[in-house]
């Protein structure tokens, strides 16, 4: 449902004193929720718009003094959709980083 999960559990159950195995190896082969693609212009919009908004959240959580560059690293990702030619992700992701400034959750309050 929402990307930065992973992040944000493992965040938490840091600050309850739970380790992780320092050898594990977890691969990731895709997006299970939204679906994933290898090429940015055929990603989702929903995906765009939640790891473009999430990211945001995540910092403010955990490293609220990183936000503004958060925002500007943010913004780079978006006008990297414009040279992938895919101005519809352009949006997508500045959306999200609309959202995020609203301190929207969930899912997106209008269409994509």
């Amino acid at each position: 449902s929402d990307l930065y999960e992973d992040a944000d559990w493992s965040m938490r159950a840091k600050r309850h004193g739970l380790g992780y195995a320092r050898d594990s190896l977890v691969c990731h082969t895709g997006g299970t929720t939204i679906g994933s693609a290898r090429l940015r212009a055929e990603r989702s919009q929903l995906s765009v718009y939640l790891e473009s908004r999430n990211r945001i959240h995540f910092v403010r959580m955990y490293w609220w003094p990183f936000l503004p560059l958060a925002y500007a690293v943010g913004f780079a990702y978006a006008a990297a959709y414009l040279f992938a030619r895919s101005p519809r992700n352009f949006g997508a992701a500045v959306n999200g980083l609309i959202a995020a400034m609203k301190g929207e959750t969930g899912p997106p309050l209008q269409p994509l």
